[in-house]
């Protein structure tokens, strides 16, 4: 794919029957060279610990309940897909309008999930505040599609004919779709009416996989996936190739930071960034032979926020765990800091609030930082 993360393949056919040449050449090898070794450097010594910033995060607003999804609704509301807490399976959608002070269950049983999923997806919210709409994906056999007008107190249910990954409101009040395609799909984009009962599909049809949309400030609207990065300058009605992303491996976010008119991007394996609007990206200075990208957040102010996995850590008793932590830029990705020290390893969701407060779900409950993130870090640093 790209050289961050080399990966090899041992214990082929091919290998086994070549091992006695590979041994013998090296063992010649060996006895000719007389030149001095070159120096060993460990890999531990590539893996350079990240700064930490104590005392960011306060406590628990959850009672030590599971938590395995937060995001953001209208304003500063907060949602969470926790573990059911009257016994039965599954999970329960819960939303807060006082950041995270108290929680109050959705009316709608549309969100009930499977019992004990394996993994629980959680709910991504879709904001469209110009039609004081909420939109709410969640994922029960397949990836639903709900809304509400009233601020997520009431759900209907929404038809949508395959599975979809984004979506995002359009300035002529339709609703643009992206689709993974599949065996049982149509890929590409489509533009659902304000009814969702009439739909069309957009320029992007066939076979092509999309993952991700994007509403620049500019209005333009960016579509990405495996089959690359789209632009659309009227309405999502027409689409041209930007960028062929052939280093991404799974898109899983585009951003875009509107003072520096940079864009963010980031897969399972690193976070991009681009100066020309998408067409060329450089990987950011993230440790990829330390970290994984799960999930990341841009501020306002233009600074990065990833929630990471840790990659192959061993406790003192020997066990191989990948705890989560997350990290905070300043500098566009050159440079990266790890936001205080939680009680838990197990983080599921991160999101950050418009006055600033960074919220994180964990299987321990849900975590609020002490201070707005800014006002931290100009104290901080």
């Amino acid at each position: 794919m790209y050289p961050f993360r080399p990966f090899y393949r041992f214990g082929s056919v091919a290998t086994l029957h070549s091992l006695p040449l590979i041994l013998c050449a090296l063992i010649l090898t060996t006895a000719c060279d007389t030149t001095d070794p070159e120096p060993v450097v460990e890999e531990k010594e590539m893996r350079k610990e990240v700064p930490i910033l104590s005392d960011f995060w306060g406590n628990d607003l959850y009672d030590g309940i599971p938590v395995y999804g937060m995001t953001r609704g209208i304003g500063d509301t907060l949602f969470i897909s926790a573990a059911s807490t009257s016994g039965a399976d599954g999970l329960t959608t819960l939303r807060s309008d006082d950041g995270g002070a108290s929680w109050t269950a959705l009316k709608k049983s549309a969100f009930d999930f499977p019992s004990t999923p394996v993994t629980p997806i959680p709910l991504v919210i879709h904001r469209a505040e110009s039609s004081s709409r909420l939109f709410a994906t969640y994922q029960n056999v397949i990836r639903e599609l709900v809304f509400s007008s009233d601020g997520g107190e009431t759900w209907q249910d929404v038809r949508v004919m395959d599975e979809f990954r984004d979506m995002a409101p359009l300035e002529s009040g339709n609703y643009l779709l992206v689709f993974p395609g599949s065996d049982h799909g149509t890929g590409g984009s489509w533009i659902y009416e304000d009814d969702f009962i009439e739909r069309r599909q957009t320029g992007l049809e066939g076979d092509i996989s999309l993952r991700r949309i994007l509403v620049l400030e500019s209005g333009d609207i960016l579509a990405g996936g495996f089959s690359g990065l789209y632009s659309s300058s009227d309405n999502g009605e027409t689409f041209s190739l930007v960028s062929d992303l052939s280093f991404i491996d799974q898109l899983s976010a585009v951003l875009e930071d509107k003072a520096s008119n940079q864009l963010f991007a980031a897969d399972r394996n690193n976070i991009f960034v681009s100066s020309d609007k998408g067409v060329s990206w450089s990987p950011t200075k993230l440790d990829v032979y330390r970290y994984r990208p799960l999930e990341l957040l841009l501020s306002p102010e233009g600074v990065l926020l990833a929630l990471v996995s840790s990659i192959l850590e061993v406790s003192e008793d020997t066990t191989i765990k990948t705890p989560r932590r997350i990290l905070v830029s300043l500098d566009s990705g050159e440079t990266w800091k790890e936001l205080g020290e939680l009680p838990t390893i197990q983080l599921m969701d991160l999101e950050l609030t418009t006055n600033g407060y960074v919220f994180v779900a964990t299987l321990d409950g849900v975590y609020k930082s002490k201070l707005p993130l800014m006002q931290f870090l100009d104290q901080a640093l």
